[in-house]
């Protein structure tokens, strides 16, 4: 067949030139494509934008929506507090307690240890030392001057003192200057009481009668 001088390209240029518009066409879509995906992906998600707008919110429902919060704050605080102050008092008690029991353990060793042993000297009770003088009045006929007391095991040793008499010749003793005592408890609540003299050069040993 003749080729028609009007009718422009032929069948193949057209298909060639057909194709290669298309190829840039096809790509050109795919260019445009991927650029819209990338912004797309760059985009905050949900979450993102409701935290922004949080961040970006006023103050006043910020204020509002921390309160809560603020009030749960304030509620451990007291509780902290109160747990504060209950661990001091027991503490403190604690340290009262301890402070009592060393005190008495202080004094029942101080009271222990300080206990006259068997031979010393001891400060006697007033009732004893008054009925040692009647004594002395009574039966022995001397008025006691000094009273010196020892503790011993189940009764009180007791150094008297006495005056002399001269003026009264032929009774024993009568120059004898020092007598010995022994007091014990009787059940009354009074004491039993026998005495002797100290003579020359005889032994004042408390304890021993």
């Amino acid at each position: 067949m003749p080729e028609n001088p009007g009718a422009g390209v032929s069948l193949d240029e057209f298909r060639e030139n057909f194709e290669t518009v298309t190829r840039e066409q096809i790509v050109l879509v795919l260019e445009n494509f991927r650029i819209s995906l990338n912004a797309t992906l760059a985009l905050p998600n949900e979450d993102d934008h409701r935290r922004m707008c949080a961040e970006h919110s006023y103050m006043g429902l910020f204020d509002l929506e921390e309160a809560p919060d603020a009030a749960k704050d304030d509620k451990n605080r007291l509780f902290e507090t109160h747990k504060t102050t209950k661990r001091s008092l027991g503490g403190y008690v604690k340290l009262l307690l301890g402070v009592a029991v060393f005190v008495a353990v202080a004094g029942f060793a101080v009271a222990y240890f300080t206990l006259p042993d068997v031979g010393d000297a001891v400060k006697g009770p007033t009732a004893l030392e008054q009925q040692i003088r009647l004594h002395f009045l009574d039966v022995e006929k001397r008025d006691a001057t000094d009273l010196s007391f020892f503790q011993c095991e189940d009764f009180y040793w007791v150094r008297v003192g006495v005056e002399t008499r001269p003026d009264i010749p032929g009774k024993p003793h009568n120059m004898v200057a020092k007598y010995r005592a022994k007091a014990t408890a009787a059940a009354d609540g009074k004491y039993t009481i026998a005495a002797s003299p100290i003579l020359a050069g005889e032994e004042d040993v408390p304890c021993k009668f």
